[in-house]
């Protein structure tokens, strides 16, 4: 197999829920696709990922907690928590409703660490759009384990917002003709979404998204020509080939004689300028040594800590920053400028260095 399309769950699950609810697209909701291992919560306005977030509260995590309370393989814990879940218990009997209600108190925490983080997810949606921005209208659960009974109800308890599952191909008919084809749950929210990416690009004019890498794709695109396309341009192709490498040649033969002429012509002028610096030749100019300790001439007063033989100058210039201290100066590195003193006093600040002293006026 060579894939063609990859997508992350966040995109694919927002391609699905734009596809299949286009007419509702317009809303402000919260995606949350719950798997086994993570979960992704993406906000979605008007089509477009605003926010997303995965992290790794998901089935497993609830299956989990469900084996904690109950002490059992983690596979007869999967079943009391899709037999159960956080639903309330009917009355069967007892002991049903006794394990019914442990069912749910241990399933509890983890609900509620999921809600706070797709809380978050929802504050991070807020913080970075505008105060007049639409307001989120619902939350919609996808994922095999968004089928957890009663979970729907408690998140919407517990986030103010109307929570639903997510049931893609809703619009659709069925081979009997009944809207909807019942067999697709919420949990191939990311499959329908997938496989539609193609049929998402001719909807709309927004470009694709495909993580597949572009030269996987130039490859598959190669492999995938006819050949009956190749013989059919075999012979212009040769043709065209001939033609480049004629020209190549050309080129090659014409910016070799060029280069020659500008060897020759630059030999030239190279003896011309020997002959006249042979002639008359001038005294190297020498340049002063720099001043290693010119920088301080451009420092200025930041800030002062401290008083007496415990005060402390904080100098900047030129991109760096110095301290005074202790009759030294030391760079942001805490080491010592070799070769300069300083002296702090009452409204000013003396340094020293090769000679020459710089004088600083602390500001009140």
């Amino acid at each position: 197999l060579r894939p063609a399309v990859i997508m992350s769950d966040p995109l694919a699950l927002a391609g699905a829920h734009d596809f299949f609810l286009s007419k509702k697209a317009e809303d402000v909701v919260v995606l949350v696709n719950i798997g086994a291992s993570s979960t992704s919560a993406s906000v979605i306005e008007r089509g477009i990922l605003r926010a997303t977030r995965v992290f790794n509260i998901a089935g497993n995590t609830f299956t989990r907690a469900v084996r904690r309370e109950f002490l059992v393989e983690f596979e007869e814990a999967e079943g009391l928590k899709i037999a159960h879940g956080l639903a309330t218990p009917v009355g069967k009997t007892v002991a049903e409703d006794a394990v019914a209600e442990r069912v749910a108190r241990a399933l509890r925490p983890a609900v509620k660490d999921l809600e706070g983080e797709i809380q978050r997810t929802i504050d991070v949606y807020h913080s970075r759009r505008p105060v007049d921005a639409a307001p989120i209208a619902k939350v919609v659960l996808a994922g095999g384990s968004s089928q957890l009974k009663g979970l729907p109800e408690l998140l919407e308890a517990g986030l103010g917002h109307e929570v639903e599952i997510f049931r893609p191909m809703v619009n659709v008919l069925g081979n009997n003709g009944v809207l909807g084809i019942a067999p697709l749950s919420g949990d191939l929210g990311v499959a329908c979404g997938l496989s539609l990416s193609n049929t998402l690009l001719r909807r709309t004019v927004r470009s694709r998204l495909n993580l597949v890498p572009k030269r996987v794709r130039r490859a598959a695109i190669i492999r995938d020509v006819s050949p009956g396309f190749w013989r059919m341009i075999a012979g212009p192709a040769a043709v065209i080939f001939a033609l480049a490498l004629y020209g190549v040649w050309a080129v090659h033969v014409a910016h070799k004689e060029t280069a020659l002429e500008q060897t020759l012509a630059a030999a030239a002028k190279r003896d011309e300028a020997l002959r006249l610096k042979l002639a008359k030749k001038k005294p190297l100019a020498t340049k002063a040594p720099a001043d290693p300790h010119a920088f301080l001439g451009r420092l200025n007063v930041s800030g002062v800590f401290g008083n007496g033989r415990a005060a402390m100058v904080m100098l900047d210039g030129g991109g760096a920053t110095y301290t005074a201290r202790g009759g030294r100066l030391y760079d942001a590195n805490d080491a010592e400028i070799p070769g300069v003193s300083s002296e702090i006093r009452d409204n000013s600040l003396l340094l020293g260095a090769g000679g020459k002293r710089y004088t600083l006026e602390i500001p009140k």
